[in-house]
């Protein structure tokens, strides 16, 4: 089902849930907090309640003021980050692949006869972002490139809670993945958008993956590079690994014309 640009599609059939998951043994439930408001010239200064926690080793995260500090903080992250890096990058041929393109999403379940893999590829200060929901297997994958970020991430998490309805057990997990360290710092800014637009969200949502910008950058005769391009999950067992692919189907040029001309919102596909 192909979701209208202005997501009116979306608005009938999908119902938000607020699902508290209980904590793990020894760790304290995150609870609903306090923020101030962070638009520019509001002139604003008292508190309103904001989303729920993004968190890392099940503790809240400290939205940081750059990408280095949370780096810093969270230092753990980097284990991962060089894990995926470490991967051989996978060709994936077209049978049970759904190719995303830039400021798409799709989302799916395991149980979708059709689709087994979600993927993407060409990401340079694009981010890759890979939202499931452990419980039901319920998969999102989105490729985002700082347009309509916080829209982008709501619309992924309401899909994959769409297609989770009915599942009790479980927690939303993200992985995030791409950007280098770029002369504009696009891929410095989407990373902070990206942090902050999971930390407002409905459900507590542990990150994961954070293979982004300082992390997933190199050095080729003294110029930056990103190391990983391309990502794909495995929609049953939820495995990221990096990927590239032959085939960018269906109607590849199509639905990267709408991009090159200005689209805004990101498509998104849902199966079940």
């Amino acid at each position: 089902l192909w979701l209208s640009a202005d997501g009116r599609a979306a608005s009938e059939d999908v119902v938000w849930r607020r699902r508290l998951q209980p904590p793990e043994s020894g760790a304290t439930a995150p609870t609903q907090r306090l923020c101030r408001p962070t638009a520019a010239g509001t002139g604003a200064t008292t508190a309103e309640l904001c989303g729920m926690p993004l968190l890392v080793n099940n503790r809240p995260v400290s939205l940081p003021s750059s990408t280095g500090e949370f780096i810093e903080r969270y230092s753990r992250l980097k284990e991962g980050a060089e894990t995926l890096k470490s991967k051989p990058t996978i060709k994936v041929d077209p049978p049970g692949l759904l190719y995303i393109q830039q400021r798409e999403f799709a989302a799916t379940v395991p149980q979708d006869g059709s689709v087994s893999t979600l993927g993407t590829e060409d990401a340079t200060t694009c981010h890759v972002v890979v939202l499931r929901h452990a419980g039901s297997g319920a998969t999102a994958l989105g490729h985002l490139d700082g347009s309509d970020t916080a829209r982008t991430v709501s619309k992924m998490l309401n899909a994959v809670q769409s297609l989770s309805d009915g599942s009790n057990n479980g927690r939303y997990e993200v992985h995030l993945v791409g950007g280098y360290i770029d002369e504009q710092s696009l891929s410095h800014r989407l990373t902070l958008e990206l942090l902050e637009a999971f930390n407002s969200q409905s459900e507590n949502i542990h990150l994961e993956t954070y293979c982004v910008t300082e992390l997933n950058d190199t050095m080729k005769q003294n110029v930056h590079w990103p190391v990983i391009y391309g990502i794909a999950v495995n929609v049953k067992t939820g495995e990221i690994f990096q990927a590239t692919f032959p085939d960018r189907g269906p109607d590849e040029i199509v639905r990267a014309a709408r991009t090159f001309l200005g689209g805004s919102v990101s498509l998104s596909l849902r199966t079940k």
